[in-house]
């Protein structure tokens, strides 16, 4: 037999939703090929507690050097590498 390829699959269009189907019957070519079951078909995800998070600010990334050390860490994390 011989030996397995290195594949790789990627979204060239963006729009992950609309190419999914494609990926995962390149997945299922490569899986049957090696004696594997197809992957498992996707499930929509669920609208339950879907939220909208605004753009940042700039402004939020402005350290108040009164806040406690671990709040402070957190942004700085947060805000890295922009929009500082």
């Amino acid at each position: 037999m011989d030996s397995p390829r290195p594949t790789l699959v990627f979204d060239l269009d963006g729009t992950l939703a609309d190419t999914a189907p494609d990926i995962i019957a390149t997945l299922n070519t490569v899986l049957a090929s090696l004696g594997h079951r197809d992957a498992p078909a996707p499930r929509p995800q669920s609208t339950d507690g879907v939220t909208y998070a605004r753009k940042l600010e700039k402004a939020e990334a402005r350290i108040d050097w009164v806040r406690p050390a671990a709040e402070l860490d957190r942004q700085v994390r947060a805000f890295q590498p922009w929009p500082v």
